[in-house]
């Protein structure tokens, strides 16, 4: 039984490593290098009572080592910002004029041009700083870095 135990224990242990690719928590690799340090152990000939002790000391170990590491790898923070909503509350810069009375204007935020229109519908020229308030479809709604600035401005 010993000659196929370690070819149980490596199967187990490639399964879980494997497994391990396919899930976020970074639990499942100390359980598979615990099945293989137990499928080193089998073929060295020791029996089965040692082969589970080296699993679950190996697996324990590894686990309670790297607990706080994958704590923090698997969870993001609250203030982590998927997509588009990261642009929200950045700054950019005028590209084109934005007139929200002729539906136009460009912006640059982030390395990113994207059509914008003014939260208060006022006239912002090219060149001048804005910060983006939200996202409406696929335009970003923005305002003059210093308020009121260029609201008395027409087309």
């Amino acid at each position: 039984m010993s000659d196929v135990m370690w070819i149980a224990w490596l199967a187990l242990g490639i399964l879980l490593l494997i497994g391990e690719m396919f899930t976020v928590g970074f639990f499942l690799f100390w359980f598979g290098l615990g099945a293989i340090a137990a499928a080193v152990v089998a073929f060295a000939g020791f029996g089965i009572a040692v082969q589970w002790a080296t699993f679950i000391i190996v697996s324990s170990v590894g686990v309670l080592l790297s607990r706080k590491f994958a704590l923090a790898i698997s969870k993001p923070g609250p203030e982590a910002k998927m997509n588009v909503d990261r642009l929200i509350g950045k700054t950019g810069v005028v590209m084109d004029d934005i007139v929200p009375a002729d539906n136009k204007g460009l912006v640059r935020v982030a390395s990113e041009e994207w059509r914008a229109i003014t939260e208060d519908g006022s006239v912002i020229p090219q060149g001048e700083k804005i910060k983006v308030i939200r996202i409406e479809g696929t335009k970003l709604v923005v305002k003059a870095k210093i308020p009121g600035r260029w609201k008395h401005m027409t087309e």
